[in-house]
């Protein structure tokens, strides 16, 4: 194992080129299929990286850490939501339909995610005595 991580990595101290760490920290922002990764995961894999160096420079295995010389920001979200991906108020009528004859118990968790843009750990947590409520409607 060590033999073969000898053979395709590269020394530690190619680090100190800040081409070598610039391509590493863009490494750390895909997934292992190429996609990328969300920003708090890229946020804490610089930081175990940033950590290891460091570990590095104090074992006197690098001059200093090199991601300290670097200005390197996290690159921008450019997701965006297709409309069209979007269920419609009436399919989630439906969708909702269903639900209530299949599991008549989920119909207001769903109701929830739809209707109050509720993440679904949200919608869990949610209690009559958290919302203000009409008297009627």
């Amino acid at each position: 194992m060590l033999a073969w991580a000898r053979h395709h990595c590269l020394p530690l101290t190619a680090l100190a080129d800040p081409q070598v760490t610039r391509r590493a920290l863009d490494a750390l922002t895909l997934r292992l299929d190429g996609t990328r990764a969300a920003a708090a995961t890229i946020t804490r894999k610089r930081a175990v990286f940033h950590g290891c160096l460091g570990y590095a420079a104090e074992l006197g295995l690098l001059e200093a850490n090199p991601l300290d010389r670097i200005t390197w920001k996290l690159p921008r979200s450019s997701f965006a939501v297709d409309p069209g991906s979007a269920a419609t108020p009436a399919e989630v009528q439906a969708i909702l339909a269903e639900v209530t004859q299949i599991r008549p118990e989920l119909t207001a968790f769903f109701g929830c995610l739809y209707y109050a843009a509720l993440r679904p750990a949200e919608a869990v947590a949610l209690r009559a005595s958290s919302c203000i409520l009409p008297s009627r409607g």
